[in-house]
Parts: C-alpha cells; sequence; structure tokens
C-alpha cells in the first residue's frame, strides 16, 4: 500500500479549479481503494482544504492525515468506519500525527489527542 497527495490545476472558464487530493493505492495490483478530498474546501474555486503535512497509512490501507493552512486544519481518516473529519482548527499542530497500531496520535492546543484508525 501507498498513500500520496495529488494536486490539479483544473482550467475553467472564468478562472482555474485548485483539487489537492489523498489517493491510497495497492501496489500489487494497481487498484485505488481511496480517493478523496484532503478536506472540507475553506476557499472558493478549490478541491481539498490544502496541503497535507502529515499522513499515515496501515498495512490494510486506512489512512489518516492533516492538511490545511494556518488559519486552519483538518484531520482526517477513511477506514473501515468511511471517510470522514476527525478534528479541525488553528490549534491543531500539523506535523504531529501519529500511528500506533490502530491509534491515532495529534497534538491540539499543545495537548495530546487521540482516536482509533480501524
Amino acid at each position: 500500500m501507498v498513500a500520496y497527495e495529488t494536486f490539479d490545476e483544473i482550467a475553467r472558464a472564468p478562472g482555474s479549479l485548485i483539487q489537492n487530493d489523498i489517493v491510497v493505492r495497492d501496489l500489487i495490483d494497481g487498484r485505488v481503494l481511496h480517493k478523496l478530498p484532503t478536506g472540507a474546501a475553506t476557499e472558493p474555486e478549490t478541491i481539498g482544504v490544502g496541503e497535507v503535512y502529515s499522513l499515515v497509512l496501515k498495512p490494510d490501507g486506512a489512512v489518516a492525515w492533516i492538511a490545511g493552512s494556518v488559519a486552519e486544519y483538518q484531520l482526517h481518516a477513511a477506514d473501515a468506519q468511511g471517510a470522514r473529519e476527525i478534528a479541525a482548527g488553528p490549534t491543531i499542530a500539523p506535523l504531529s500525527l501519529a500511528l500506533a497500531g490502530s491509534t491515532l496520535y495529534w497534538t491540539e492546543a499543545g495537548k495530546p489527542d487521540a482516536a482509533t484508525l480501524s
């Protein structure tokens, strides 16, 4: 399994559309398990919240990431429970995401937090 971010600028009238996605691909058969926007857009003419700062991946393809900008960061996951936002706000430390077993760890407002990635 591999997880990565894609960035596309799609030309359209009158301007362009910026799209940031997370992709999870099985390297054995090339199958795409997930292709999702990096988060809820905070600006017009965008799909996804922006750049990915942290990304963790389990061997079964479950994935979590922190994306955004200084104005707002978002923590998202896609796993057996589906795709969801776990946390959002300007006080999430964008480089703090870690995975131990099935537990996600990150820092928000200077304090540790955790959730399950199933």
